[in-house]
C-alpha cells in the first residue's frame, strides 16, 4: 500500500510539473505570437503593468485611441507608445520639424509594415515606394495636367450631379454617403485614364471595393496568430478577393498599356496625357519600363486618391448643412469668379478663397490622411471579434515613419530601430493656433490669409508645421491638390445648382472613432432641391 501511495504521489508531481510545463509553453506561445511588446526607454500609455500580453492596452487603443493620445500629451512632456498591433511612438506636434525630412524616417516602408504589405495582394503600398516613379508622376505630371483637366472634371461634376442628385425643385431626402464612392472614382478616374474608363463598370467596381478587400485582410492577418500567416494568408476571402480584383484589372489595363505600345511602334502621331503616359514615361528614362507594375500603380492610385476625396466630401456636405450662412457668400464667390474667367480656367479655383477656407476648416475638425470610410466597418467586424484589430495613425495622428536605425533627433531624442512613428494632431486643436478651436469657422483661414505675410501659407494643400494633416516635408500626400480640385469643382457645381440642408429632426452627424480613425457618417440624410436659377 505504501509503495503504491508512494507511486499516486510521485505521478501527482509529474501533473504538477506538466501542468506547470504547459502553462507556461501557453503563456511563452501569447507572449511571441499574441503579444506586444513596447520598445525599452520609451513610456507608454493604455494597459496596467501587469498586462503583460498588452491585451487591455490594445483593447483600448482600438476603443479609446483619441482620448489615451490626449492621456499621453498630459502625461508626458516628449514621445510615448500606444500599442496597437505593433508599439507605435506617438510624437508631440512640435516634433514636425524635426523628422519631416530626415533621412533615417521612411513614409514607405512604414506603410508596408502596417498595411502587411510583404503579403501579395497587400504589396501596392510597397510597390509603389520601392523607386520614385509614382511619386515624380504625381508630383509633377499630375500637377501640371490638373491646370487641363479643370473644364473636364467640371463637365464631369455635371454628369454626376444629373444621375445622382433628386431632379426636382422640391425639397427631396437623399442619403449621398451610399453613391459618394462612385462618385469619388469616376472623378479620380478622369484624370488618371480618361473619359472612357469612368464608363466602365468593372473598372468602377474594383475601385470602389478594392479598399474593403484591403482592410479586410488585414483584419484577417490580424486575427491570425504571426506563426501561421505565411501559410494561412492565401486562404483568407478578403486576400482571394484582392488577388481577383488584380486580374479583372489587369484584364481592363494591360490591353490599354498594349495598344498604346503598339501604336508607338507603328509611328502613330497619338499623344496621351494620363496616369498611364506619365508612368510609361517616368519608367522609361530610367529603364524601367519593364519593372514598373503600372496596373498595381493604378489601382494604389485609385485607392488613394478617392477614399481622401470622399470622406472629405462627405464631411464637406454634413458642414455646408449645418452652417447655412456660409452658403450665400460661397455662392457670390463662384459666380463671381466664373464670370471673371468666362467659365472655368485654371486660375479659377485659386480665386475661390471661401470654399478653400471651407474645406481647411472641415479637415481641421475632420483630418484626413490615409482613410477609408464605409470599408472600415470590416476592420470594426474584426475589432468585436479580436481587440487587436487595428488600422493605421491617420486621423489621431500622421506623418507615419518608420525608424531605419536608431536615430538620436535635434533634442536628444532616441529613435529605436524598427520602431513605428506618428505625430499627434492633437495641435489642430491648439488654441495658442487657433481661436475658440473646437468652433467651426468656416471662414477662419481666408482671414488668415489676410494678415501680413500669410497669404499662400493658410491654403487647402499647403502643409506646415502647425498643420499637417497631409503630412509635410517630402513625403506630404502628393494627390492633395487633386483632392483640392475636385472638391472644389465639385462644390461650385452642387452649390450653383442645389439648395442644402437636414431633414426635420436631423443635425450633423458626429464623426465616431474606431483607433486612431475618424469615421463619417456615410448613412444621414440630406436634403436637396434644385434651385430656381439652375
Amino acid at each position: 500500500m505504501e509503495i503504491a501511495l508512494d507511486l499516486l504521489a510521485q505521478a501527482r508531481g509529474n501533473n504538477y510539473v506538466t501542468v506547470t510545463v504547459a502553462v507556461l509553453s501557453l503563456v511563452v506561445f501569447f507572449y511571441f505570437n499574441y503579444s506586444t511588446q513596447p520598445f525599452r526607454g520609451i513610456p507608454y500609455v493604455g494597459g496596467p503593468k501587469w498586462d503583460i500580453l498588452n491585451i487591455k492596452a490594445q483593447y483600448r487603443f482600438v476603443t479609446d485611441c483619441k482620448n489615451l493620445i490626449k492621456e499621453g500629451l498630459q502625461k508626458y512632456n516628449g514621445p510615448f507608445q500606444v500599442i496597437g498591433y505593433v508599439p507605435i511612438t506617438v510624437l508631440p506636434p512640435r516634433y514636425v520639424p524635426l523628422i519631416k525630412d530626415h533621412p533615417n524616417l521612411d513614409f514607405g516602408k512604414s506603410a508596408e509594415r502596417r498595411l502587411f504589405g510583404q503579403y501579395p495582394g497587400l504589396d501596392w503600398a510597397h510597390k509603389i515606394n520601392e523607386d520614385r516613379i509614382f511619386q515624380e508622376s504625381l508630383r509633377i505630371n499630375m500637377t501640371q495636367y490638373l491646370s487641363e483637366a479643370t473644364l473636364l472634371l467640371a463637365e464631369e461634376a455635371r454628369e454626376i450631379l444629373s444621375e445622382f442628385f433628386p431632379q426636382t425643385t422640391e425639397w427631396t431626402s437623399y442619403t449621398f454617403g451610399k453613391d459618394a464612392a462612385e462618385m469619388g472614382v469616376r472623378l479620380s478616374t478622369l484624370v488618371f485614364l480618361g473619359k472612357r474608363f469612368t464608363k466602365n463598370k468593372e473598372w468602377l467596381y474594383i475601385c470602389t471595393q478594392y479598399p474593403q478587400g484591403i482592410f479586410g485582410a488585414i483584419g484577417g492577418l490580424l486575427s491570425t496568430p504571426k506563426f501561421l500567416r505565411p501559410v494561412l494568408y492565401r486562404f483568407l476571402p478578403h486576400i482571394i478577393a484582392l488577388k481577383k480584383y488584380g486580374e479583372v484589372a489587369r484584364t481592363l489595363i494591360l490591353p490599354e498599356i498594349e495598344e498604346r505600345r503598339r501604336l508607338r511602334d507603328a509611328g502613330a502621331d497619338v499623344k496621351f496625357n494620363d496616369a498611364l503616359e506619365w508612368y510609361y514615361k517616368n519608367s522609361s528614362k530610367r529603364g524601367k519600363e519593364e519593372d514598373f507594375d503600372a496596373v498595381s500603380a493604378m489601382i494604389s492610385l485609385a485607392f488613394a486618391s478617392t477614399h481622401t476625396t470622399v470622406d472629405l466630401l462627405c464631411n464637406v456636405l454634413y458642414d455646408l448643412a449645418a452652417h447655412p450662412e456660409c452658403i450665400g457668400p460661397m455662392r457670390e464667390e463662384i459666380d463671381k469668379v466664373l464670370a471673371e474667367d468666362g467659365g472655368w480656367k485654371k486660375t479659377t479655383l485659386y480665386k475661390m478663397r471661401l470654399m478653400d477656407s471651407f474645406l481647411k476648416e472641415t479637415q481641421r475638425m475632420n483630418p484626413v490622411q490615409l482613410s477609408t470610410n464605409s470599408p472600415k466597418t470590416q476592420l470594426k467586424e474584426f475589432a468585436r471579434q479580436n481587440p487587436r484589430v487595428t488600422n493605421t495613425l491617420s486621423h489621431a495622428a500622421a506623418m507615419n515613419r518608420y525608424v531605419k536605425q536608431t536615430t538620436i533627433l535635434s533634442d536628444g531624442t532616441r529613435l529605436p530601430k524598427g520602431s513605428l512613428l506618428a505625430v499627434s494632431l492633437e495641435g489642430l486643436r491648439d488654441a495658442s493656433q487657433f481661436a475658440n478651436p473646437d468652433v467651426f469657422d468656416g471662414f477662419r483661414f481666408a482671414r488668415k490669409r489676410q494678415e501680413p505675410g500669410q497669404e499662400n501659407q493658410w491654403q487647402f494643400t499647403s502643409t506646415r508645421n502647425e498643420f499637417p494633416s497631409f503630412g509635410h516635408g517630402q513625403w506630404s500626400c502628393p494627390g492633395r491638390f487633386l483632392v483640392a480640385n475636385e472638391l472644389k469643382i465639385f462644390l461650385a457645381e452642387l452649390l450653383i445648382r442645389y439648395d442644402i440642408g437636414y431633414p426635420a429632426g436631423v443635425t450633423r452627424p458626429p464623426c465616431t472613432w474606431f483607433a486612431t480613425e475618424s469615421q463619417v457618417n456615410m448613412d444621414t440624410p440630406l436634403v436637396f432641391k434644385l434651385r430656381e436659377k439652375a
